[in-house]
């Protein structure tokens, strides 16, 4: 894989929960939600895809600047 393309950057920011803070990050979404495909796969992804979203997920961690953020929600 040569490039992985970033969607645009919408927002960031944190959210406060049950007492437990969570960060977001807003990106604009491209193609079908993962979770629905995620659910029609019968709760399972295969292998392949699973490798191939993590590598898209650290690279664009990566090109981004955004690897401690990330770190610490993988």
């Amino acid at each position: 894989m040569k490039h992985v393309g970033l969607s645009p950057y919408i927002g960031s920011g944190s959210h406060v929960y049950r007492g437990e803070k969570y960060r977001f990050l807003v990106l604009e979404r491209f193609g079908q939600d993962l979770g629905k495909l995620f659910l029609q796969n019968g709760r399972r992804f295969p292998l392949k895809t699973v490798l191939y979203l993590g590598i898209q997920i650290v690279s664009m961690c990566k090109q981004s600047n955004l690897l401690v953020l990330c770190n610490c929600n993988m």
